[in-house]
């Protein structure tokens, strides 16, 4: 029988920490665990797992498989803290729900894949979340050959391949992200072996979906520009701070709420952090805009305390901001700057990052220094942002006047 002692004593804890911890937790998902916790401490039904609960709160809600992953997230983030102890970090849950890792079911030649990658793979170029859903995907791939009856890497056809990907009537059942993936575990393993270089071969060509994105016109950076930089336009010295970072330095939102006092080396004019999503260190030059911003903010508005951060919530209790208040911020900015107005516009942090990027890639700046600024630690984490590279893509484009048009045939088929 589950025994929820430790939780009914402890959850406060769990609360507490998701409020004021290193991660910013919305208030909305906060309040959603604190609910689910409230409900499962006061039900009359026992349960054997966390897992059984899970189905029985699905038995009782009226909810497609599409809105259960929060449901799903909520219970996971409760199992951790009760069971195992762990406070909960962005996305990375050590211990799952259902145990969505297939490893304990695969036959040795299988596990042998899994075991070689997580030795290969270089984790400075990944965070951990990154790793753990390609060996995911490799198990998940894995256990669908043994459904097959396959064993042996040696025995997978292109048909089995074909299978994992599509159902018998030949529609896609998994998309590109799992192909690539896929591909990403057999591609670092295949020098150990070399089966694999062969599977990766099999897989299928699928297409990447990407969404149309509104990015920062030239235009729209200047209008933002005006605003942070003019003393006269009203806004806090807080805002115009945690713009000037994401218009001068491309930081991601959740690195500006979490960035400390002891970050910023005042006598050498350098930002230097611990990446919160890849962990890795990073050092920007501060350039004379963004120390006086930062100078202002803090000698002008920022509470007084003993806490270490930057950027505090002017709230009784002052603590750390969350990567919520970097995207009002934006907002602010945006609404002084009479810029994306229309409800379906997108006001978003990462456009800052993608239009220094671009701007940079445009003025033909080397990747891997591109990359350093922006505190990548894969090289492939800039093949997203070539896309709007307009002004290298159209030196690749081709002249139509090498494909002339035969006006007379075209006229005799009309």
């Amino acid at each position: 029988m589950l025994e929820l002692i430790n939780l009914k004593e402890s959850y406060p804890k769990l609360i507490n920490y998701m409020k004021e911890g290193d991660y910013p937790y919305s208030s909305s998902y906060i309040q959603n665990v604190e609910t689910e916790i409230k409900r499962l401490l006061n039900t009359d039904v026992t349960f054997d797992s966390y897992e059984n609960y899970y189905l029985y709160r699905v038995s009782k809600t009226n909810t497609t498989k599409q809105y259960r992953f929060p449901f799903k997230s909520h219970i996971t983030v409760i199992m951790n803290f009760d069971i195992h102890n762990e406070y909960p970090h962005g996305q990375i849950c050590k211990h799952q729900l259902f145990g969505d890792s297939q490893y304990p079911t695969l036959c040795e030649n299988f596990k042998n894949v899994t075991d070689v990658y997580q030795v290969l793979v270089n984790r400075n170029e990944k965070n951990e979340k990154t790793c753990q859903d390609e060996i995911r995907e490799a198990e998940h791939f894995f256990a669908k050959m043994q459904e097959l009856e396959i064993f042996d890497l040696s025995s997978i056809g292109e048909e089995h391949v074909i299978s994992y990907f599509m159902n018998e009537n030949k529609e896609i059942i998994r998309g590109y992200s799992c192909r690539y993936r896929l591909k990403r575990v057999l591609e670092t393993v295949a020098s150990e072996v070399t089966e694999c270089n062969r599977i990766a071969f099999l897989l299928p060509t699928l297409k990447e979906h990407r969404k149309n994105i509104q990015y920062l016109s030239d235009g729209e950076l200047d209008k933002i520009k005006k605003v942070i930089l003019d003393r006269n336009v009203n806004i806090s010295f807080r805002t115009r701070a945690i713009g000037t970072l994401l218009v001068y330095t491309g930081l991601r939102s959740v690195d500006i709420a979490h960035l400390k006092l002891e970050d910023i080396d005042w006598e050498n004019d350098t930002i230097k952090i611990i990446q919160s999503k890849t962990s890795n260190p990073l050092e920007l030059p501060m350039e004379a805009m963004i120390g006086n911003a930062l100078y202002s903010y803090i000698s002008n508005e920022r509470p007084k305390g003993e806490q270490p951060f930057v950027f505090l919530k002017n709230k009784q209790g002052h603590s750390v901001i969350g990567s919520s208040a970097v995207s009002k911020a934006v907002s602010k900015i945006m609404d002084a700057a009479n810029i994306r107005m229309n409800h379906t516009d997108r006001r978003g942090t990462h456009i800052f990052r993608h239009k220094l990027a671009s701007s940079m890639l445009a003025g033909s700046i080397p990747a891997p220094v591109i990359s350093a600024i922006l505190g990548h630690s894969s090289p492939h984490s800039l093949d997203t942002y070539v896309n709007t590279d307009f002004v290298h893509l159209k030196e690749c484009a081709l002249n139509v006047e090498m494909f002339p048009i035969d006006v007379k045939k075209e006229d005799d088929c009309s």
